[in-house]
């Protein structure tokens, strides 16, 4: 679902997603079925739609001028994820910070969707760590 993406700024921020074991498979399901066409829809939306590209200018927008690259990748990193996991929550019935940290830890395709699976694990699901970042895209 998610391949090398790279994006433009002021500067050019360019990130790969990190190995991530396949997908759970789910047999004869149809709603399951639907809803990875929905999201493989839904990615491909956001990366050639230049979502992803608006989402991480305005993540680099708050940053000083003199950030780090550092900064300024992670930062990228933190802009496409709440962009993402803003979306799935709308998709999902907006459901609370709390239960919708569960079921994304809990969910292989929700995870990758959001770029956050790797071979190490699920990062980033914490109802802590996703408060503040999906902030800015709720106004």
């Amino acid at each position: 679902m998610n391949e090398l993406k790279e994006t433009n700024s002021a500067d050019t921020v360019a990130f790969q997603s990190l190995l991530r074991p396949a997908l759970t498979p789910v047999l004869r399901n149809r709603d399951y079925d639907q809803l990875v066409a929905d999201l493989k829809q839904l990615d491909d939306n956001l990366t050639r739609g230049g979502l992803e590209k608006m989402a991480i200018h305005f993540g680099l927008s708050k940053l000083p001028p003199n950030a780090s690259g550092v900064l300024c990748h992670k930062q990228a990193k933190f802009a496409v994820f709440s962009l993402r996991v803003e979306l799935l929550r709308h998709l999902l019935g907006v459901p609370s910070f709390r239960a919708f940290s569960m079921t994304l830890a809990s969910s292989d395709l929700l995870s990758d969707f959001c770029a956050i699976r790797s071979l190490f694990g699920v990062k980033w699901t914490s109802k802590s760590t996703a408060t503040p970042r999906l902030a800015a895209f709720q106004r």
